[in-house]
């Protein structure tokens, strides 16, 4: 069996996400909101959801593509962190 050392807490795997720095460029609105739901594995999102409230797709695939480039703490484990702007 191989140890991946302890399990990361939420505010350790969140930190990437901590502020909206990372989306600043998909223009989302201030009277608007945006959920984000990522899993990880090794560091590197495998999956990412967004919802924006209102709907705006154009926004939401824009916050998809920027969390996809972030880098997180690694763990061979899945973790899922959420986030709301």
């Amino acid at each position: 069996m191989v140890r991946s050392g302890p399990d990361l807490t939420n505010e350790q795997l969140g930190r990437p996400m901590q502020n909206s720095a990372f989306i600043q460029h998909c223009g989302l609105a201030d009277s608007s909101n945006a959920d984000i739901c990522v899993a990880v594995k090794k560091g590197k999102p495998l999956g990412v959801s967004v919802s924006t409230a209102p709907m705006n797709n154009k926004v939401a695939a824009c916050i998809d593509k920027a969390t996809r480039k972030l880098a997180f703490p690694p763990s061979e484990k899945v973790d899922v962190v959420k986030q709301h702007f």
